[in-house]
């Protein structure tokens, strides 16, 4: 029942004209039977019932385009477009950015790791020499 909560709630303000924090839960089980009838049986007055969130960009998006033709956007005005690209594009900088930095760290650590082995080889080394110095 609730994964369709948005949509039954929408179809109960809209076409039966019912808040539903005004109803019991009984009557939300008997009316969303009704509502799912419907549903199923694909008998909507709009695509609004079937997926709301699908309607609500969809919506968004219309609207966006009719001020884009119109050319009307009131100074300081984003758009939903607009800002959901300028989102996505905030989110792969940071991306990028903790990859980047992700790689350095990783190259540090490997460049420390070198320079500690070769310090290890030439004390070895140094302790291999001294002891065949001594020898002679």
């Amino acid at each position: 029942m609730w994964s369709k909560k948005g949509e039954f709630q929408a179809w109960l303000a809209d076409i039966k004209q019912i808040d539903i924090e005004s109803i019991t839960m009984g009557e939300q089980r008997k009316l969303f039977t009704d509502f799912m009838e419907d549903y199923n049986t694909a008998t909507f007055p709009s695509k609004k019932y079937y997926n709301l969130d699908v309607w609500t960009v969809k919506q968004l998006r219309k609207g966006a385009r009719k001020q884009q033709k119109e050319g009307a956007r009131p100074e300081g005005h984003v758009s939903i477009v607009d800002d959901e690209a300028s989102l996505r594009s905030m989110h792969l900088n940071r991306f990028q950015k903790q990859r980047m930095q992700e790689q350095q760290d990783m190259h540090h650590e490997s460049q420390s790791r070198l320079y500690a082995a070769r310090a290890r080889e030439s004390s070895a080394m140094e302790r291999i020499m001294s002891s065949l110095m001594d020898r002679k």
